[in-house]
Order: C-alpha cells, then sequence, then structure tokens
C-alpha cells in the first residue's frame, strides 16, 4: 500500500500562530518595562519621581530627579495617616492596583528625602 499523501499546512494558520506569539512577546515585553517603573511595585528602599500633579514613577535611587526615598508601605488601605508614624516622612502617595476582573488593592507609600540624588560628587 503507498504512504498516505501528506497534508499541506495552510500558510493562514502559520500566519495566525505567528501573529499570537508576536502579541504574547509584546504583552511580556511592556508588562516587564512598565512594572519597574510603576508604583504600584514599589518597595521598601526603591526611589520614587514626581511625574505629574501628584503621581510618580520609580527611578535609580541614583538618579538625579529621584526624589524620594520609599521608607514605608501599607498595602489595603489609603490611609495616609498611616505615615504618621513613620521617622523621616516628608511626602506621602496613594494609589491602587488592580490585581484581579473586579478587585483593587490599595496602598500608601510613605515618602522621604533621597539623600543619594542630592548628594555632590
Amino acid at each position: 500500500m503507498p504512504p498516505a499523501p501528506q497534508q499541506r499546512r495552510s500558510p493562514l494558520l502559520w500566519l495566525k500562530v505567528t501573529a499570537a506569539a508576536l502579541v504574547v512577546a509584546g504583552g511580556l515585553t511592556w508588562y516587564f518595562v512598565t512594572k519597574d517603573s510603576n508604583p504600584d511595585y514599589a518597595k521598601v528602599g526603591d526611589c520614587v519621581q514626581q511625574t505629574s500633579g501628584d503621581d510618580v514613577k520609580v527611578v535609580p535611587c541614583t538618579d538625579a530627579n529621584a526624589q524620594y526615598k520609599v521608607l514605608s508601605r501599607y498595602t489595603g488601605s489609603s490611609l495616609t495617616s498611616k505615615c504618621d508614624s513613620v521617622t523621616g516622612t516628608t511626602a506621602v502617595f496613594t494609589g491602587s492596583k488592580r490585581s484581579g476582573k473586579h478587585r483593587t488593592t490599595r496602598y500608601v507609600l510613605c515618602l522621604g528625602p533621597n539623600k543619594a540624588s542630592s548628594a555632590t560628587p
């Protein structure tokens, strides 16, 4: 019996798979690039720059624009009074992070001056 003829793969299928892979790669790239500067992910010891009005972004502490250092972080609250007992606090940032389809987690960042950016060599 002769071998069964091989089926040709549709170029359209290849195009769909390639497009899906590019969308996933683009989404992952966007996530990892923006995550680094997003205050939603700021940790104690990170530095932030005030970008406009009441918004901040995470920057390296050696950056000349790094105005504040995160002294404390409170998750699950938007009460700025939590920073009253944090020594060195000169500014407070509140935000919220969507962590699911309908769930939002609020947080407070207690900020103090970043001495590394104001140090002169």
